[in-house]
């Protein structure tokens, strides 16, 4: 009977052993970052992230550099969508976390290599599906690519800009150059690795006998004005404060006068949006101010703070209220992180997914969870304040004036720069830089293109830019400047009113 207490006893002692032993293994396999559950090698750079974060962060901070110091932090999640640097090689993704404490983390790393594909099919451009001949300047054109392609360019010269650029899709609006006879577009397919290929088809243009031209600014005996889009079109300006977002004055638009038998030959199109980059816009008595982009598209501001730090102290005058029934005109962007894909929530699409709402105690129903004027997101990710608490030190003053009349003008040095990710510049604001003095424009692709050091140069007459709507970059806030792109003269999709497509790729009206 005691040998066989003991046998039990030793059998329980190894099976303990073997238990601890396993979990011991487990834990130690646990990585705090895995690249595309945990692969060696990937022929796209768009990758998925995932986290397993020491228990009671809340922020983290991601990059493919080793010093993530300046990246600004962002509420923690499991997982995430990423977007590897360009050229075939390893990548190292690193991550630092923080706790509620203002602590931190080492940094940890995850390395995949990026390869190319194989898919050396032909890629090709086909004008209005192969017809040879076209009366109108606005084509289609068909594209066929290969599977690795990222990035894709269009131009009627042989040359390419950055606003050129297309994200991938099987076809694109396209306005062919002004001037009747043989037409040719060229299309640049780029892959992850810098390789390109440059392909090309042409159509003849007919161009009809007193024809007005698209980009045309007409108006009609009761003095309506209208835009004639190269859609064919007329799209009217039903606010003068639309118009003048395009054109300083009425001499400057070289307005056409047409009869009203003239304008029955058109049909009329969606109204002509606000140019992005110029007024903010609200609609009606509804609270939510937006600022204006390229394409006749419209970025929710996330506060007054984000307001003051974009567009400085007066950026109240820069209001400009529609009616509530215009913004069905518009694209709204969706500044939320939903990933249904990989079962991420943000039902409030303020930037911060359920579960960290659920950590700080938040509201995924409500952008700004306590009403002190500062959404939940600028509370976790950028002034580290509660977002449940409207007066997180209880001195008397709500969180968003604590922000405005304190941290703000305490904020001094380059190396404060916050909210980088978080705030943004909307496409197609020109911005004085206040470290170089030159002039640069941001845009819907993220990024930022340098423009000019005068206001006098091609760039700015040919776009038909207003000066008026320049804004002092902030000196807390930072913007990522793409090299070796730069916005170029007379650009379609600048001068003229443009749309964006859900793939956000841009053209003109």
């Amino acid at each position: 009977m005691k040998r066989k207490n003991q046998a039990s006893l030793l059998a329980t002692i190894g099976c303990l052993l073997v238990s601890v032993l396993y979990m011991t293994d487990t834990r130690a396999a646990t990585k705090e970052i895995v690249i595309n559950d945990d692969d060696t090698q990937t022929a796209s750079r768009d990758v998925v992230l995932e986290f397993n974060a020491p228990t009671g962060v809340t922020l983290m901070r991601v990059s493919e550099s080793y010093s993530p110091a300046a990246i600004s932090w962002s509420p923690y999640r499991k997982k995430i969508a990423w977007t590897l640097s360009r050229n075939e090689g390893a990548k190292t993704v690193y991550v630092q976390f923080r706790y509620r404490d203002g602590s931190t983390t080492e940094i940890y790393k995850d390395a995949i290599a990026l390869v190319a594909s194989d898919d050396t099919d032909p890629q090709k451009v086909v004008i209005n599906g192969g017809e040879t001949s076209t009366k109108s300047r606005k084509v289609t054109l068909s594209l066929t690519y290969n599977k690795d392609t990222e990035d894709i360019f269009i131009s009627n010269t042989r040359e390419f800009a950055a606003f050129n650029r297309y994200e991938p899709t099987a076809k694109i609006e396209w306005t062919l150059a002004t001037g009747g006879g043989e037409k040719t577009v060229y299309v640049q397919f780029m892959k992850a690795n810098d390789d390109y290929q440059t392909v090309q088809d042409t159509i003849d243009y007919e161009e009809q006998p007193n024809e007005i031209p698209g980009g045309t600014v007409v108006q009609s005996p009761d003095s309506q004005m209208y835009y004639l889009g190269f859609d064919g079109q007329i799209h009217p300006f039903l606010h003068a404060s639309v118009f003048h977002s395009w054109f300083d004055s009425i001499s400057d638009a070289k307005i056409q006068t047409v009869t009203n038998v003239e304008l029955r030959q058109y049909q009329v199109g969606k109204s002509v949006c606000i140019r992005g980059g110029t007024w903010l816009v609200k609609f009606g008595n509804l609270s939510q101010i937006y600022a204006s982009e390229l394409g006749c598209r419209l970025v929710p501001l996330l506060s007054d703070v984000e307001a003051q730090l974009i567009y400085g102290e007066q950026w109240r005058k820069r209001i400009v209220v529609l009616s509530e029934i215009e913004i069905a005109n518009y694209t709204i962007l969706d500044r939320g992180v939903e990933d249904k894909d990989n079962k991420i929530v943000d039902k409030d699409k303020d930037g911060v997914d359920a579960l960290t709402e659920d950590l700080y105690g938040s509201n995924d129903r409500l952008p700004d969870s306590d009403g002190d004027g500062l959404t939940d997101v600028e509370e976790i990710a950028v002034w580290f304040t509660d977002p449940i608490d409207s007066d997180t030190d209880n001195d008397g003053v709500r969180d968003k004036e604590q922000v405005l009349t304190e941290f703000l003008p305490s904020i001094k040095e380059k190396k404060e720069r916050i909210g980088t990710g978080i705030y943004q510049y909307p496409g197609g604001l020109l911005i004085l830089s206040q470290d170089d003095g030159k002039y640069y424009m941001s845009h819907v692709d993220g990024f930022t293109y340098y423009m000019s050091r005068r206001t006098s140069d091609n760039i700015f007459t040919s776009n038909n830019f207003d000066t008026t709507f320049i804004v002092p970059s902030s000196s807390q806030l930072s913007f990522t400047v793409r090299t070796r792109w730069y916005v170029e003269a007379n650009a379609d999709v600048l001068k003229y009113p443009s749309l964006i497509t859900k793939l956000g790729n841009l053209y003109a009206l």
